[in-house]
C-alpha cells in the first residue's frame, strides 16, 4: 500500500505534528459543524461511521474519538479500523491505555530528521544517547486472535481493497506477502499504537532472523482521553 512507504508516512508525521502542536498537543481543538461529526447514544461519532454502528464500533467510539477530515480525510479503513479495535478485550483495551515506555537511539532519530517530532509530539527526553518516552500500545499475534478479531482482521483485507481499487493491486493483504508473511499470517501482528495523540493501525511481520517488518496501515483516531 502506498500509505506504508517511507516517504509517505513521514509527509504523515510531518502533518500529524503539526496538527497536534496547534490542537489537542497545545490547546483543546474547537468542535464545530465544519467537522461533520454526530452524537449517538452519548458518543461523538465520525460522519463516516455507519447508520446503524455495531456494538464494536460504538465500543471503540467510547475510547476514540474521530481526526477532523480536513488534517486525516476519509479512507474505507477507518470504520474497519474502528471495528476491529472494539473486538479487542477489556483487558487488552486497558493494557492498550496504560502508556509504556519506550526507547531508541538518538543518533537513528537525528539520521531520518525527526529529533523535533520525538521531542515535541512524543514529549522525548534525552538520556545518554537514547530518547525515552512514553506511548500507548498493544500488537496481537494474528495466530492469538479471537473469532470475533479474526474475523474483524480480515474485514481490514476488504476494506483495503477497496481503498487500493483502480489505482493499485498493492492491498494489505497483497503489502503482507511481500513483506515475507506466511501464507496463514501466523508471523504477522496486528494492533493500534499512539502518535502523540493520534491512534495508528500497525502491522509487522517476523521475516527471520529476529527481525520484524512492519509500519502504519492507517491513522484513523484520536485518544478519546
Amino acid at each position: 500500500m502506498m500509505r506504508i512507504s517511507r516517504k509517505t508516512t513521514l509527509l504523515a508525521l510531518v502533518v500529524l505534528t503539526l496538527f497536534l502542536l496547534n490542537g489537542c498537543g497545545g490547546r483543546k481543538p474547537q468542535e464545530s459543524t465544519a467537522d461533520n461529526k454526530r452524537e449517538t447514544d452519548g458518543l461523538l461519532l465520525p460522519n463516516w461511521a455507519p447508520e446503524n454502528p455495531s456494538p464494536e464500533f460504538l465500543r471503540a467510539a467510547k475510547v476514540l474519538k474521530p481526526i477532523p477530515e480536513e488534517v486525516m480525510p476519509y479512507t474505507p479503513l477507518f470504520p474497519a479500523a474502528y471495528e476491529f479495535f472494539g473486538t479487542l478485550s477489556d483487558e487488552q483495551i486497558a493494557d492498550f491505555m496504560k502508556p509504556k515506555q519506550q526507547r531508541t537511539p538518538i543518533k537513528t532519530v537525528a539520521e531520518r530528521g525527526m529529533r523535533d517530532v520525538y521531542k515535541e509530539t512524543f514529549g522525548a527526553q534525552e538520556v545518554g544517547d537514547e530518547f525515552v518516552w512514553e506511548q500507548n500500545m498493544i500488537y496481537l499475534p494474528v495466530k492469538s486472535l479471537t473469532p470475533a478479531q479474526r474475523a474483524a482482521f480480515e474485514n481490514l483485507f476488504v476494506a483495503s481493497k477497496e481503498e487500493v481499487a483502480g489505482t493499485s493491486d498493492d492491498d494489505l493483504l497483497v503489502h503482507l506477502y511481500k513483506l515475507g508473511a506466511e501464507e496463514d499470517l501466523s508471523n504477522v501482528r496486528i494492533g493500534f499504537d499512539t502518535f502523540g495523540h493520534m491512534v495508528r493501525l500497525m502491522y509487522f511481520a517476523n521475516v527471520g532472523e529476529g527481525r520484524d517488518v512492519g509500519g502504519d496501515i492507517c491513522t484513523f483516531a484520536q485518544l478519546s482521553k
